[in-house]
């Protein structure tokens, strides 16, 4: 008599690719193999063992132009984005968007609240911020810039 094979086992390679789209969202440790039994059929699989990997997305950090040329400001056109400006301070910011600004007078040290490092930029120092981050800006002298959010 044939022993048929196990319609089942095309399925085990599903469940590894299934359970590989899952470690991302989980551990999963295991000691058992997967056994897969019809009539005189056996099929073993090795046991397995899935650790998380790192899942720390990297989170794209502050960019500093510091002290751009010419050239570089009109290519990006800065000095036709609008203006803001505000008195030494301390506040809270999150960005919704990505922002570009280019410092006209003025200190700040901003720092992301996750983690991401801190910078300082000063005048004349051109700043890309990603969006979704949220950050404390600690305005150290009057700040103006010119800015865009894109």
């Amino acid at each position: 008599m044939a022993v048929k094979p196990n319609p089942l086992v095309p399925y085990y390679h599903l469940l590894v690719v299934v359970v590989s789209v899952f470690v991302q969202l989980s551990v999963i440790t295991t000691s058992h193999a997967f056994v897969v039994h019809r009539a005189n059929y056996h099929y073993s699989a090795p046991p397995i063992s899935i650790t998380r990997r790192d899942m720390s997305v990297d989170k794209p950090e502050i960019v500093v132009v510091s002290k751009p040329d010419e050239d570089f400001l009109a290519k990006k056109g800065v000095f036709k984005w609008g203006t803001w400006g505000c008195p030494a301070s301390k506040f809270p910011w999150t960005y919704d968007s990505n922002e570009s600004c280019y410092l006209l007078k003025g200190k700040v040290t901003v720092t992301p609240s996750d983690g991401r490092k801190a910078v300082t930029i000063a005048r004349g120092d051109f700043a890309t911020f990603p969006a979704g981050m949220s950050c404390t800006w600690d305005v150290e002298e009057a700040v103006e810039k010119h800015y865009t959010f894109f």
